[in-house]
């Protein structure tokens, strides 16, 4: 609403948005809950601990960083505060790709390397 408050009157605005004016005026008087302070806070100490890692770490490890610290806070909140502030970890770009192909690759045995070799006898089936 202040966007736009030079171009239309705030009674009108309040009006259409379903608002009385007086409890818009108190809503911009009203100091931050104390989550939203907190907030703050800890976006100030994620940045250091983000900062810190060279900004590599993700929520995981700048979660361990404030536990370390003494800090009591939830992963996902620290997950919701990094997006907020913009900040991202760096994903390690040689292990998940290449474990997940190596998972995959001992999973087929020469047994079932070919659909008709056989496969059935190994199980005590008869050809």
């Amino acid at each position: 609403m202040s966007d736009h408050q030079a171009a239309y009157p705030t009674t009108t605005m309040c009006e259409l948005l379903g608002v009385s004016s007086s409890g818009y005026y108190a809503w911009i008087k009203r100091r931050p809950s104390q989550r939203a302070e907190t907030d703050v806070m800890l976006i100030a100490e994620i940045r250091v601990a983000h900062e810190a890692s060279r900004r590599t770490y993700g929520a995981p490890r700048i979660h361990a960083e404030l536990a370390a610290k003494g800090l009591r806070v939830g992963r996902k909140r620290i997950a919701r505060l990094m997006l907020q502030a913009g900040l991202a970890g760096v994903a390690d770009a040689g292990s998940s790709p290449r474990r997940s192909g190596m998972v995959a690759a001992r999973r087929r045995t020469p047994a079932f390397a070919g659909a008709g070799s056989g496969g059935a006898q190994l199980h005590g089936g008869s050809a």
